[in-house]
């Protein structure tokens, strides 16, 4: 099963910052992507509305579960 999760973010600077902080916590630094668990993890432009300029992080697994990303995304991944 592939599962993907959008986290919605209030602007693309709040995007950028959690992004950053999700990827310190696993110890990588200014990629575009990252690996936590078998979670793959990446920001951008949220499409879903067109008319917003609405910026979200991103979450695609074929191994964790919903609440499993919940929590790697409220921990910024330090537990992974």
């Amino acid at each position: 099963m592939n599962y993907t999760k959008k986290y919605e973010q209030v602007s693309k600077v709040a995007a950028r910052s959690k992004f950053r902080r999700m990827m310190s916590g696993v110890g990588r630094f200014g990629q575009t992507t990252f690996e936590c668990g078998f979670s793959t993890w990446w920001w951008g432009k949220d499409t879903d509305n067109p008319d917003l300029e609405s910026y979200a992080i991103f979450v695609s697994t074929i191994y964790h579960t919903e609440s499993t990303l919940d929590k790697m995304y409220k921990t910024n991944c330090k537990k992974w």
